[in-house]
């Protein structure tokens, strides 16, 4: 009796078929498409860049200078205006990044220096030598104020001054800029002094003489007040 061979040695090489083939190349098709990167709108590049600086903000306070870059690339009325319909910068910032007072600071800082140079003076000492350099007139920029060490108001060096000093001249060059820029106190005329005068004398000889009356005078206004106790108008009766 033969023996019966097995079914799989006689059986001939499988072929793929040619849907799995065709489906295969379909697919890869897909995922090739898949790759392409859509261009992303300019409202998607500016929240990638709100995450980019908080995150930046949440690793390492080191990172300020670029956090101060990536803020003056949104500060543009064509992001926070257009894109996120903020009626100011403010507002913007306060809503969509972080509180607008840490992020003048940072602007500003980034709007001053080099990045190893911010890196260099630090972030606080930076921030304040920025801020005496717009609050005085006479005083170069604060790159420059650095660089050539020149002696402050206090009598130290610029290199030798902390934070804490800076602050503090920048407080006087505020006051000193107030002052300058104040309107000088109006000085009555002589006619008006003449007539709050002869006011004053009519009032002592009318019947009201027994009354102590104030009179302050404004003489921007020209206007006389006279302040006294309504009490101090009536007469004392006797006691019966």
């Amino acid at each position: 009796m033969a023996t019966r061979r097995s079914r799989s040695l006689l059986s001939p090489t499988k072929k793929p078929k040619k849907k799995a083939a065709k489906k295969a190349t379909k697919k890869a098709a897909t995922k090739r498409r898949a790759t392409v990167a859509r261009i992303p709108t300019a409202r998607e590049r500016a929240d990638a860049a709100i995450a980019s600086i908080r995150e930046a903000k949440a690793q390492c306070d080191g990172e300020y200078f670029e956090i101060g870059k990536a803020l003056l690339a949104l500060a543009k009325p064509s992001i926070w205006r257009d894109l996120y319909a903020a009626s100011s910068l403010r507002e913007f910032l306060d809503d969509y990044v972080m509180p607008h007072s840490s992020a003048d600071r940072l602007m500003t800082i980034a709007r001053s220096y080099s990045k190893p140079l911010a890196l260099k003076i630090g972030l606080e000492r930076s921030f304040q030598l920025a801020r005496l350099a717009e609050a005085d007139d006479d005083l170069d920029p604060p790159a420059k104020l650095w660089r050539t060490n020149v002696t402050l108001q206090n009598g130290k060096r610029v290199q030798r001054t902390t934070a804490a000093e800076l602050q503090r001249l920048v407080s006087a060059a505020l006051l000193k800029k107030r002052l300058a820029n104040a309107n000088p106190p109006v000085k009555a005329k002589p006619s008006d002094r003449s007539a709050v005068a002869q006011l004053k004398q009519d009032w002592k000889q009318s019947i009201f003489a027994d009354v102590n009356a104030k009179f302050r005078f404004n003489p921007k206004k020209r206007i006389v007040n006279i302040e006294f106790h309504v009490e101090e108008l009536f007469e004392d009766e006797d006691e019966e």
